[in-house]
């Protein structure tokens, strides 16, 4: 997922599962350190977060992947894995075998 610049004090927000990054800026005037200062609090990181926000939603569109971990074949836990996508494979039908399939195109 990309990074996403926030605001210093920005609520963190679940719609696209981004990691969000803030930045404290720190000068040094007549050998004091000054600061800090928002480092992503200005307007002209806006583009970079709209950007962040459109390439999260393109990997989301993507589906159900693993950018960050390894092939499910792979998992050190892959058993537990598997016993929990069978289950969830149980509470679905294809839709072809569905009951009301049919009712539904007829409307």
């Amino acid at each position: 997922m990309p990074l996403m610049p926030v605001k210093l004090n920005s609520a963190a927000t679940l719609n696209y599962s981004i990691p969000i990054v803030s930045c404290l800026v720190f000068s040094m005037h007549d050998g004091k350190l000054t600061g800090p200062h928002d480092g992503f609090g200005t307007v002209d990181w806006d583009l970079q977060r709209m950007w962040a926000s459109e390439r999260a939603m393109i990997m989301r569109n993507q589906g159900f992947i693993h950018p960050a971990t390894l092939v499910p074949e792979e998992l050190e836990y892959n058993k537990g894995y598997e016993a929990r996508l069978a289950k969830l494979n149980e509470k679905f039908e294809p839709e072809a075998k569905s009951k009301n399939s049919t009712d539904k195109k007829k409307r």
